[in-house]
């Protein structure tokens, strides 16, 4: 998660720290939220209300995508025809 954070903090010209720091103040601000469909997605990150890291938040995030993703590539497989090639 450090390179992550070092990557993004060289990008904008600040701290790895700094940008860790960020990263738990948003998710701070997120969780404080009082819209229903934002609490939802909350509680589909984590099942308590304890301040989440930013490493749970970022791997649920990466998990939500990769998931959709597939379910996209499948969709989008059944939805084109098969075709068998052979070659000699």
């Amino acid at each position: 998660m450090q390179r992550l954070y070092q990557e993004i903090a060289n990008q904008y010209h600040v701290s790895a720290d700094e940008v860790e720091t960020e990263i738990v103040k948003a998710i701070q601000l997120g969780m404080q939220q009082s819209d229903p469909a934002i609490q939802r997605e909350w509680r589909a990150v984590s099942t308590t209300q304890e301040s989440l890291s930013p490493e749970n938040v970022i791997g649920y995030i990466i998990a939500k995508i990769l998931l959709e993703t597939r379910a996209d590539d499948c969709t989008a497989a059944q939805s084109e025809p098969f075709v068998f090639a052979v070659t000699s």
